[in-house]
């Protein structure tokens, strides 16, 4: 039998004794009626203003009104009284309580409240009658609480069990004693008012214990009100501790959340879900049902659809007592459809700068289930959580772009180095899967009429077919729709895409990014995945940039492919030049050129033959891969030019030639079609050399012919001017490749310095080399209650160049991501450090000063990580420089910063400078210093920030007489002197 029954069957057993010995001792009252009626009247009241730990323990003093009336009455007409309040009040409380109302509720509980305090009472009288005086009157009071506090703590015990009667004990013990069972002391002084004085007096005593009842509920209700508040704002403490302690990463903080949330709630079915920036995407990064972890899951969530659509628009939360009751009242309706929907759920909105970000949601089959403090303590806790998971993702999206960043740069390195256009696209499809994780990824080329055909691919074997067998067979698709159209195709559901050819069973997300060269689609680089909306902006970003580094690399690959052919030929010519020339003698130079053909062109044998222009004859001088007695039979014949059909051989260099007639150098050739080949010299033809391959059909392709006519005519000088050609090449390219490195690294720094009332910015930046190490920037921040704040930076790589540029990009982009959020200056450089460290293995470090100034007020909060300090030049021609304790960043993972605090006045200038100022040196080895630059400033002071950039500049340019072998970087903030 369930608890439930048995408490119904308990609370019929109690009822009946109590009724029937009410009924069967019923009575005319030996007091006015409507002296009874006052008292019920005042036991209702104080019954109703009692305090209630749970709303079914009312503690109240009533029961000395009740026992007043026994004693001055007697015992029936007491048990009467007790018997009406408690069936009113036993009926009216769920009422109010908006408890679930059935006969138990409204009859038979009542019913026995009622009776165990009949049966009290009738007790009681009982017992005072067997004791006279004032000892039966005591026995009568002991007796009441007794049967009181027994009965619940067997009506506990049958309906929730021992651990439960417990917990009551502990939280009512000090409620029974201090309410109910002390004041059954004023039950004498009633019976003595009501029996000695007039009816009005007992009135008053009566509207006193009402006042009284009323004042001690509003205290204890007050006290609890305050415990909660504290026990809201310890959990809330607790949580808040615990996020600001966490990793900032979102996976592992949502977590933590839902960790959190569990301590104070019953979290057997939770949610926690975030958007997508500008999106409707909404991905549940917990979701928890029946206690068990379910896969995360992302759906398109409109403004204002559903629940959660509605707390993104309203940044309301919304707590839900009883779905069954309120869903017509309901601000918004579910979007699931359930076997089991829950019956009541607390729904917060993450709120973050006037944006939700995401939503919790905590549901229970149960009604009732959650109150309004669950709901403010989650909301509280949700609050803390918004601002984490924005620097959480803000933190990631960080970390990925400076992990993209670095992906490009190991693309760019490999793309950048000289190989075949195969093995070049194969080594960026290894890279691609190793950096990012996608799989399958192929790669699409173009065919002579534009039809696309798969070059390389990661997939195995079954999957290359398929892919090979779409792009043949299938006249749409993705692949096709970026060929047509030329424009990036993005499927986060492939599923949903019309277009979509499956080519692997396990792809739900895919993206095709078509690879251009010079307007010219020149292929389609296609990469897959086994998540839904796996891509964001940022793969199609880096996805675009490396298929335009592709581009490049393939022409690049192209030309290099030409030039390897060229090379090749140029490096065959040299060595055959090198074997030529490494004699003198006209016999071995002979017979090195005929053995040349059998290494050049793998041919089988070959012969040089000497030509006489008198006798238009041909003299065999050398042969090569014949036996030595063709060898022995061949030198020293002689033949005529029309043995080859030969009209002429001057203009020609090299020929296919058809041999005429059956001689003895045709049995020693296999076949009559020869390739020939016309060794000129400067003003004569001194012979042929004839190639046989033992083909009776050969045609020889350009680098052949390139090659016989090299080696007939300047080898030396067409390899020099190849070489030559190269070299300017070479030389083209690298300047290319510097000047956009120049022109990134100027677009990284402001274009224009920010527009402030009552400030001038000026900066100056001019590097040693093409491009340098050194940079600023500026960005404004909002301070506390919107205060307008400037944060700038000044800072100087250890390096110069090509790594120090790079080094620089770097460390500009995490420098502004750490600071972007406010944070102390110091705090700032610390947790750049700490990303540059673990980011680069450069072993290059970068001195920085970044400060944040309140425009309003002029103060200056700054840290000085190794930088050279700024001179805070005073309006009075003093100036001070702003120093910090802190070594460089980028050098160990853990340093100590520190932020101090200054202000700059009206009239006052700020002049931030780097080490190539100062250390500049003139013809004689004097540095240019400190002292020099503080004269400068103090003579321009009263000009503008433009003027005062310019003087020094111009002055340092000066003192070195235009040398520069530092980075020059300067920034001036000047307050106006009437601020």
């Amino acid at each position: 039998m369930k608890r439930e029954h048995w408490l119904i069957v308990y609370s019929i057993g109690v009822g009946v004794p109590g009724w029937a010995w009410l009924c069967f001792n019923a009575h005319i009252p030996t007091i006015p009626l409507w002296h009874i009626a006052i008292f019920i009247i005042a036991a209702l009241c104080i019954e109703f203003w009692s305090v209630r730990i749970a709303p079914a323990d009312p503690h109240t003093f009533a029961g000395a009104i009740f026992l007043g009336v026994a004693i001055a009455t007697d015992a029936w007409t007491g048990a009467f009284t007790a018997a009406i309040v408690a069936m009113v009040v036993g009926v009216v409380l769920p009422i109010i309580d908006k408890r679930p109302l059935d006969i138990s509720t409204l009859g038979i509980r009542p019913l026995a409240r009622a009776s165990v305090r009949i049966m009290a009472i009738a007790c009681g009288g009982w017992l005072a009658g067997l004791a006279p005086g004032w000892v039966g009157i005591a026995l009568q009071i002991s007796i009441y609480p007794l049967f009181i506090i027994t009965n619940r703590w067997l009506r506990i015990q049958l309906q929730h069990g021992s651990e439960m009667v417990q917990r009551w004990w502990q939280r009512s013990a000090l409620y029974i004693w201090s309410i109910e069972i002390i004041p059954l002391i004023l039950a004498p002084v009633i019976t003595i008012m009501y029996t000695t004085t007039p009816i009005w007096y007992s009135v008053i005593i009566l509207v006193a214990l009402s006042v009284v009842s009323v004042v001690i509920r509003q205290f204890i209700v007050n006290l609890r009100a305050q415990k909660e508040f504290n026990n809201t704002l310890t959990i809330v403490n607790a949580a808040s501790r615990a996020i600001i302690n966490a990793d900032l990463d979102v996976n592992a903080l949502c977590q933590l959340i839902y960790a959190e949330a569990s301590k104070i709630l019953d979290t057997s079915s939770f949610h926690l879900g975030i958007f997508e920036p500008n999106t409707d995407r909404f991905t549940l990064m917990v979701r928890i049902q029946d206690q068990q972890w379910q896969e995360s899951m992302t759906y398109e969530v409109p403004m204002g659809d559903g629940i959660i659509g509605w707390m993104r628009q309203s940044m309301k939360p919304l707590l839900v007592f009883d779905f069954l009751k309120e869903m017509d009242r309901l601000p918004a309706r579910p979007r699931y459809q359930s076997d089991k929907p829950p019956r009541s759920g607390i729904f917060i909105p993450l709120v973050h700068q006037n944006t939700v970000i995401g939503t919790i949601s905590v549901q229970s089959l149960k009604p009732n289930a959650f109150t309004h403090a669950d709901c403010e303590i989650l909301t509280q806790i949700a609050n803390q959580v918004a601002v984490a998971i924005v620097k959480a993702r803000t933190f990631q999206d960080a970390r990925t772009r400076a992990l993209q960043l670095q992906a490009i740069q190991d693309f760019s390195a490999h793309l950048s180095q000289p190989r075949d256009p195969d093995e070049l696209i194969g080594e960026v499809l290894r890279l691609i899967r190793q950096y990012f994780g996608y799989h399958p990824i192929h790669y699409i080329g173009l065919d002579a009429k534009g039809e696309p055909r798969l070059r390389l691919s990661t997939a195995e074997s079954a999957g290359h077919r398929r892919m090979h067998q779409l792009l043949t067979d299938a006249d749409h698709g993705i692949i096709r729709d970026v060929i047509r159209t030329r424009k990036i195709v993005l499927s986060n559901d492939v599923h949903a895409n019309p277009h979509y050819l499956e080519d692997d069973p396990d792809t739900q997300s895919e993206l095709a990014v078509p690879i251009r060269f010079a307007n010219e689609l020149v292929g389609v680089l296609d990469v897959q995945s086994a998540e839904r909306w796996h891509f964001q902006e940022t793969d199609v970003f880096v996805m675009q940039s490396l298929a335009d580094q592709i581009g490049l690399a393939l022409e690049r690959a192209r030309v290099f492919s030409a030039q390897r052919e060229e090379a090749w030929r140029l490096n065959v010519l040299l060595q055959a030049a090198e074997e030529l020339n490494r004699t003198i003698d006209a016999a071995d130079v002979i017979a090195t050129a005929a053995r040349l053909p059998l290494r050049l062109l793998d041919c089988r044998r070959s012969c040089y033959l000497r030509w006489d222009q008198a006798t238009h004859t041909l003299t065999v001088t050398a042969t090569a891969g014949l036996t030595p007695n063709e060898e022995e039979q061949l030198i020293g014949q002689v033949y005529p030019e029309s043995l080859f059909q030969l009209p002429t051989i001057t203009p020609i260099n090299v020929q296919l030639i058809e041999m005429a007639g059956d001689t003895g150098f045709i049995q020693a050739f296999t076949h009559k079609r020869l390739l020939m080949l016309v060794t000129r010299g400067r003003s004569t033809t001194p012979g042929i050399l004839l190639a046989d391959f033992d083909l009776a059909e050969r045609n020889f392709g350009e680098r052949e012919q390139h090659l016989f006519n090299g080696l007939a005519g300047q080898i030396g000088a067409a390899i020099e001017n190849a070489l030559l050609e190269q070299e300017a090449d070479n030389a083209a390219l690298l300047e290319e490749e510097i000047r956009l490195a120049r022109d990134i690294q100027t677009s990284l720094l402001p274009d224009t310095a920010p527009h402030i009332t009552g400030w001038h910015i000026k900066a100056h930046w001019r590097a040693a080399r093409v491009i340098g190490g050194d940079f600023y920037d500026y960005w404004p921040l909002k301070g506390p209650n919107g205060a307008q704040l400037l944060g700038f930076v000044i800072a100087d790589v250890s390096d110069k160049g090509m790594a120090a540029a790079l080094f620089m990009t770097l460390s500009r982009s995490l420098v502004r991501a750490a600071a972007l959020d406010g944070s102390d200056p110091a705090v700032a450089l610390m947790r750049a450090n700490r990303w540059i460290t673990r980011d680069s293995e450069s072993g290059m470090f970068v001195t920085i000063f970044y400060g944040i100034i309140d425009v309003s007020t002029g103060v200056l909060h700054y840290s000085c990580a190794g930088h050279n300090p700024p001179l805070l030049m005073r309006a009075d021609g003093t100036y001070e420089q702003l120093r910090s304790p802190g070594m460089a960043i980028g050098v160990i993972e853990e340093i100590r910063l520190h932020t101090q605090t200054t202000t700059v006045a009206a009239g006052d200038v700020l002049v931030c400078y780097t080490d190539g100022v100062t250390e500049s040196f003139d013809e004689h080895d004097t540095i240019y210093g400190v002292e020099r630059l503080v004269q400068v400033v103090q003579r321009t002071q009263q000009h503008t920030a433009e003027a005062i950039v310019t003087t020094i500049a111009n002055d340092v340019t000066a003192f070195s007489d235009g040398r520069i072998y530092d980075d020059v970087t300067l920034l001036v903030i000047q307050r106006d002197q009437h601020q």
